[in-house]
């Protein structure tokens, strides 16, 4: 079974004043503390995270955080 991937992207947007769009060094962070970052084109990097995270996740459902 395919684990659900939920992404926020609000802290970003508090931060920026915008939703994240682009070329930048993007970083995820998921639960127990862990970090990933991905640079390249925005789109890019939150497939390449949730293929990812997919592959590395024991629960049902996750909740990444985008943020810089």
């Amino acid at each position: 079974m395919a684990t659900k991937i939920a992404l926020s992207t609000s802290r970003y947007e508090n931060v920026h004043g915008h939703k994240p769009r682009g070329y930048g060094l993007w970083y995820f962070a998921l639960p127990g503390g862990v970090t990933l970052c991905h640079a390249g084109m925005y789109h890019v990097a939150v497939r390449s995270i949730s293929r990812q995270a997919q592959r590395t996740a024991s629960a049902p459902e996750l909740h990444i955080q985008v943020y810089a």
